[in-house]
C-alpha cells in the first residue's frame, strides 16, 4: 500500500512537472495577449543593452512610447491584412505568450511572392529549454504548405545574430547564394533599413493528420494546435482564426 501511494506521488510529481513547462500554439485572440507579444518584441528587440542612462531614459519615457507605438502598428496592421496571406501565431504557457512568429507573402526579385517568415522570437527564459521556435517554425510550413499551397518558406534573419542563423539551419533552411534583402527594422523609436540574409526550405508535403478548412477563404484555416513539452506535438486541438500581421523584420531564437 505504501510503495502504491509512492509511485502514484511520484507520477502525480512528473505529470505537474510536464505540464509546467507545456506551451500551446494560437493566434492571438484578445487585448491582453496582444499586449503581452508586444511586451515580449519590446523587450527583445528595443530595451538597451547597455546600463547607466540609457536605461534610466527607456525606463522613463521611451519603453512606454515604443510599446503603445507597437501595439497601434499591430492591431492597424492586423485590420488591414485580414483576408490576406499574412499570419501570426503566439506560444503561450500557462496562459502567457512566451513567444511569437509572423509569416507572410512578401515580393522577390522579379514580383515573384515569397512566403516569408519574418519574424520569430522567444522568451529569454525559454530559449535554452528548445522546442517553442521550432514549434513555431512548424506552424508557418504547415500554413505555408497545406493552406497557401507553397512548396518553399523562406526566412530574413541578420546575418549578426549567430544564434537565430544556427536555429534556421537545424530547421533545414539554407542561404541562397548568399542573397540579401533590405528591409526596414525599427530601433526604439527609430526606423533604419538593414541588410537581412535570405534563407531558404524546400517544403514536403505533410503526412501526418492535419486538417485545414478554408471556407472558401484563402488564408482562413483552421488552425493546428500544439500542447508541447518538447519538440514533438503532444495533443492536437483545432480552432478557427484570423490572419494578423506584423513588418518586424527580426529573429531571435
Amino acid at each position: 500500500m505504501e510503495r502504491w501511494r509512492f509511485m502514484s506521488s511520484l507520477a502525480a510529481l512528473i505529470i505537474v512537472k510536464k505540464v509546467a513547462f507545456a506551451w500551446y500554439i494560437t493566434p492571438p485572440r484578445h487585448n491582453n495577449e496582444w499586449k503581452e507579444l508586444v511586451q515580449l518584441l519590446v523587450q527583445t528587440f528595443d530595451s538597451p543593452r547597455r546600463n547607466g542612462i540609457d536605461k534610466l531614459r527607456w525606463s522613463l519615457h521611451e519603453q512606454a512610447l515604443t510599446e503603445a507605438n507597437t501595439f497601434r502598428q499591430y492591431t492597424q496592421t492586423a485590420k488591414r491584412m485580414r483576408g490576406k496571406k499574412y499570419n501570426l501565431f503566439v506560444a503561450k504557457e500557462l496562459g502567457r505568450v512566451i513567444g511569437m512568429a509572423g509569416v507572410g507573402i512578401n515580393n522577390g526579385a522579379r514580383s515573384e511572392k515569397r512566403p516569408t517568415i519574418g519574424l520569430i522570437c522567444v522568451e529569454e527564459a525559454f530559449r535554452q529549454k528548445g522546442g517553442v521556435a521550432a514549434d513555431l517554425v512548424t506552424h508557418c510550413e504547415h500554413l505555408v504548405r497545406n493552406v497557401w499551397n507553397e512548396t518553399v518558406l523562406f526566412a530574413e534573419v541578420e546575418p549578426t545574430i549567430s544564434a537565430a542563423l544556427q536555429f534556421f539551419r537545424l530547421e533545414d533552411f539554407h542561404s541562397v547564394d548568399n542573397q540579401t534583402m533590405n528591409v526596414n527594422v525599427r530601433r526604439g523609436l527609430r526606423m533604419e533599413k538593414m541588410p537581412d540574409l535570405l534563407l531558404l526550405k524546400k517544403l514536403r508535403i505533410d503526412t501526418r493528420r492535419v486538417r485545414f478548412d478554408l471556407n472558401g477563404v484563402v488564408g482562413l484555416p483552421l488552425l493546428l494546435l500544439f500542447v508541447s513539452t518538447t519538440k514533438q506535438p503532444i495533443v492536437e486541438e483545432h480552432q478557427h482564426f484570423q490572419k494578423r500581421g506584423s513588418s518586424f523584420i527580426r529573429v531571435s531564437t
